[in-house]
């Protein structure tokens, strides 16, 4: 999304629910282009030590749509307007963002590290 498209966007959020909605709104895209950096630096290229490497053609799509299912979201948009829920599912990319990272660094298997993600997920829903 173009930086013109965010502020529009923000805008639009903050008219219908307020500003900490609309900023709320922006952290958790943020978090979202963080972890999708990550996704694409470290995990599809990741090969692990028992040979296990992306088996997806969009690894972004496919450990979004099961993050959202562990958070009890279809998509981002549901979170427009939920303030604490925005900030919890940024929270919950930072986390696998750091889980992914510290699991590649750390050479754990590509399932190990997966599974990381999603109880992040999980923990997060559960504050």
């Amino acid at each position: 999304m173009s930086t013109k498209n965010r502020v529009k966007t923000l805008n639009k959020i903050e008219a219908l629910t307020g500003l900490e909605a609309a900023l709320a709104y922006n952290d958790t895209v943020s978090s979202i282009r963080a972890v999708n950096d990550t996704i694409k630096e470290k995990w599809v290229g990741y090969v692990d030590p028992a040979g296990n490497k992306a088996s997806s053609p969009n690894s972004f799509m496919t450990l979004r749509k099961h993050w959202n299912r562990k958070f009890g979201i279809g998509g981002v948009k549901d979170l427009i307007g939920d303030t604490e829920r925005s900030l919890l599912y940024a929270l919950a990319n930072h986390r696998a963002n750091r889980a992914i990272q510290e699991g590649v660094q750390q050479e754990r298997l590509r399932p190990e590290i997966r599974e990381a993600t999603y109880r992040e997920f999980e923990k997060v829903k559960g504050l």
